[in-house]
């Protein structure tokens, strides 16, 4: 029916690969095989002062198996409690 296996369905869980947190950024980088059959690795950025975050998707085109990547850039809201 074209929907994955369970093995395929495993395959697509995240793996948080790192973390990274200091005085000036937290950046954490995950990946995961993807409906391609190709590994998608997501990498999140965000600066402490300014709360700006930039979040850059890479992926290998199965066709091409040439990478590539995305960048999405914002802010991050803060909500009063």
């Amino acid at each position: 029916d074209g929907s994955p296996s369970a093995k395929d369905q495993k395959d697509l869980i995240p793996t948080l690969d790192s973390v990274r947190i200091d005085s000036t950024e937290i950046t954490l980088s995950y990946a995961f095989g993807n409906l391609a059959r190709t590994k998608t690795t997501e990498t999140i950025s965000i600066r402490r002062s300014t709360l700006r975050f930039v979040a850059n998707t890479r992926a290998i085109d199965p066709k091409t198996r040439a990478v590539k990547s995305y960048d999405e850039v914002g802010y991050c809201s803060i909500y009063p409690k």
